[in-house]
């Protein structure tokens, strides 16, 4: 919320160039620590408030304590904020948790989200609005999907989004830009999957767009690439793979949506970015989000100078367990939580338990 408060305390600029070079004056990092000192505080679930509804939401409760420890200036309160995120559940989880404490900071917010997603933001308090496809349905039906997901596979990965952004790009946008319309923002942010979009849609309207990363995926000789080369390798051959990524997924994302983009966005041409060169090449003064924490991943000295590690975005453990015990499936509730129960009770302790973005390969698995 301090990183997007810089965007939006100042009156709407006038014109492009103008976003382009709104000073850097970022808060200072020890906000941060404070930030994350509120959220522990507002974690701890208060056992006389009731269990059900959005008031009683101790997400909604660690989103305020975060607020508090900035207060918003005058200006800045009642900022409209419009943000698109799509994905599976993996992906737009933890932009629930980030727009719920900035909405609870006081920033009107509306969720431009995959359909499948709507009722699950909607029951955290949020404003959203499905204008992309069910993803959950196309990653689980699409045949080409599951195996290059089930093989690692990057390029045929982002070949498989360019297809489908072709297929239902038209009619995503068109609802897309709809919103933003009637919304009428004064910024945007994004997450990576509808980073090009956004952008165009934000440079039409003549407002910053700040983006929103689950993680730090910055080239640099320092960290394999989504390629998966070794990591003994040289550090030129990491940056050489990171090139390639980049170039995959430009490309990608220029095939899927360019032509629409142009024809249904007069004016967007100057926003849209066809490679990697040009990116590295924009003036963008606008932060740009990783929901990771400092202690886990060291800022490098190859990344954009924008880029803020903030700490994990996270919906917390008390609203977790309360949604568990209310037999809210999406939370382990209901004969999911009794399986794993028994699967940890079994044999030595787990290792490690974890979940994200992935595929099983059998039922064995």
């Amino acid at each position: 919320a301090q990183a997007i408060l810089i965007q939006v305390s100042a009156p709407r600029a006038q014109s492009k160039r103008c976003i382009r070079q709104h000073p850097r004056t970022y808060p200072p990092r020890c906000s941060w620590s404070q930030m994350a000192a509120a959220m522990a505080a507002g974690n701890k679930p208060s056992s006389d408030q009731p269990d059900g509804g959005i008031h009683a939401s101790s997400l909604m409760r660690a989103a305020a304590g975060v607020a508090a420890v900035r207060n918003l200036s005058v200006a800045s309160k009642g900022k409209r904020l419009l943000m698109f995120t799509s994905g599976t559940r993996g992906d737009v989880q933890p932009l629930v948790a980030l727009g719920a404490s900035l909405q609870a900071a006081g920033f009107v917010l509306r969720v431009l989200t995959n359909v499948n997603h709507v009722e699950f933001m909607r029951g955290f308090g949020l404003d959203a609005v499905g204008t992309s496809p069910d993803s959950e349905k196309w990653f689980k039906e699409d045949s080409v999907m599951l195996k290059c997901m089930a093989d690692g596979n990057f390029l045929e990965f982002t070949k498989g989004l360019a297809a489908k952004a072709k297929e239902a790009f038209p009619k995503q946008l068109e609802a897309q830009w709809r919103q933003a319309r009637d919304f009428k923002p004064d910024l945007v942010l994004s997450s990576a999957l509808e980073a090009t979009q956004a952008v165009a849609i934000a440079g039409v309207m003549g407002i910053p767009v700040v983006q929103c990363g689950l993680t730090a995926l910055f080239p640099s000789g320092d960290d394999q690439s989504l390629m998966e080369e070794p990591a003994w390798l040289p550090r030129w051959c990491h940056r050489v793979a990171w090139q390639l990524v980049s170039a995959l997924w430009f490309q990608s994302e220029r095939d899927g949506k360019h032509a629409t983009l142009l024809q249904q966005l007069p004016g967007c041409e100057p926003y849209l970015v066809r490679n990697a060169a040009q990116c590295l090449l924009l003036e963008r003064t606008e932060p740009t989000l990783v929901g990771v924490s400092p202690t886990v991943a060291k800022k490098s000295l190859e990344w954009p100078e924008q880029v803020a590690l903030t700490g994990f975005w996270i919906v917390d453990k008390g609203e977790q367990q309360q949604r568990m015990l209310r037999g809210d499936s999406m939370f382990g509730g209901g004969s999911d939580c009794d399986k794993v129960s028994g699967f940890m009770l079994r044999g030595a302790r787990p290792v490690y338990v974890g979940w994200g973005s992935m595929v099983s390969v059998s039922a064995e698995h």
